[in-house]
C-alpha cells in the first residue's frame, strides 16, 4: 500500500502554453527544493498543469528499504473521483506505468508501451480512462544501485495531447519538475531516518566502515577502541534503526543516503 498520502483537487488548463524562456515556473521549480512539506511539492505540480493544459498528475516516489517493505509516497493532483481510486489500489506498483519507471529512464508517452497480457494479481484501475487518456511518463532514478526511483505522471482529458499537439517545453519541463520532486523527497526522507533514529556522526562512521566491508578488529583498531565496545555501539544503531543485524542497518543507512 502506498502511505503519505496526499492530493489537491485538478484544476482547469490554460489553452494556450507559455514559452520556455518566459515562463515564470522556471523559477518556482527552482525554489521546489525549499518546500516545508508535501504540499508546497503539491502546489508546484498543480501550477505547471494549470500552465500546460494537465488536468491529473501523479508522483510517486519508491524506497526499496532493504530491511522493511518497500516504501512508497504518493502525490495526486487530480479529481477526487480519480485520487480515490488510486489511494484505493492496492496494486498499483504493479502498473505498466511503475514497472516502466522501475526499470527505465526514459520519458514517454504511455501509449508507447508495448501492451502486455493480463497477469494474475495486476492492476484493476484503468488510469488510461480516468484522467489519462494521454499521458506523460517521466522516471526519475538515484544514484548506484539503491535501487531508488521515481514518477511523475502528466494526464490530459485530450487523447493524443501529449503525442502530437504538446509542445516540446512541456517534456523539457516536465523533466525538471520530476527531479525537482525526487531530489526533496530523497532529502527529506534522509532527514526524517536520521532524526528519528538520533543517530550520531560517529554513528555513520561505524555504518560506514561496516558498509565497506571492515571487520570488527579492523574497526577497533582503526577507532582505537576494544572489539566489544564495537559490538555494542553496532546493537544500539541496529535498535535505532530497527534493523536484525549490523550488515542489514548499514544497508539501511547507505539506502537512505546517511552513508
Amino acid at each position: 500500500m502506498f502511505e503519505n498520502l496526499h492530493r489537491l483537487p485538478a484544476t482547469s488548463p490554460m489553452r494556450t502554453p507559455l514559452a520556455l524562456s518566459s515562463h515564470p515556473e522556471l523559477s518556482r521549480m527552482a525554489a521546489l527544493h525549499r518546500a516545508e512539506s508535501p504540499f508546497g511539492l503539491l502546489d508546484g505540480i498543480r501550477r505547471f498543469g494549470s500552465a500546460f493544459g494537465v488536468r491529473s498528475a501523479l508522483f510517486a516516489h519508491v524506497t526499496p528499504d532493504p530491511t522493511h517493505r518497500v516504501l512508497h509516497h504518493l502525490m495526486l493532483a487530480c479529481d477526487t473521483p480519480l485520487a480515490n481510486s488510486i489511494r484505493n489500489c492496492t496494486t498499483l506498483e504493479r502498473h505498466p506505468w511503475m514497472r516502466h519507471a522501475e526499470r527505465h529512464a526514459e520519458t514517454v508517452c504511455a501509449s508507447e508501451l508495448h501492451p502486455r497480457a493480463p497477469q494474475p494479481g495486476s492492476p484493476t484501475i484503468d488510469l488510461e480512462g480516468q484522467g489519462f487518456r494521454s499521458a506523460l511518463l517521466i522516471p526519475v532514478h538515484g544514484a548506484g544501485n539503491s535501487g531508488r526511483f521515481s514518477l511523475l505522471c502528466l494526464g490530459s482529458h485530450q487523447p493524443g495531447y501529449f503525442e502530437s499537439s504538446s509542445p516540446p517545453t512541456v517534456r523539457l519541463l516536465a523533466e525538471a519538475l520530476a527531479t525537482e520532486l525526487h531530489q526533496w523527497w530523497i532529502i527529506e526522507m534522509r532527514r526524517q531516518l536520521r532524526a528519528t533514529a538520533s543517530l550520531r556522526e560517529s554513528d555513520l562512521q561505524l555504518l560506514s566502515m561496516e558498509h565497506e566491508g571492515m571487520s570488527t578488529k579492523e574497526i577497533a583498531r582503526v577507532l582505537d577502541i576494544s572489539c566489544a565496545s564495537v559490538d555494542s555501539r553496532f546493537q544500539r544503531i541496529n535498535v535505532r534503526l530497527g534493523c536484525p543485524s549490523r550488515k542489514a542497518a548499514a544497508q539501511r543507512a547507505a539506502c537512505y543516503g546517511l552513508i
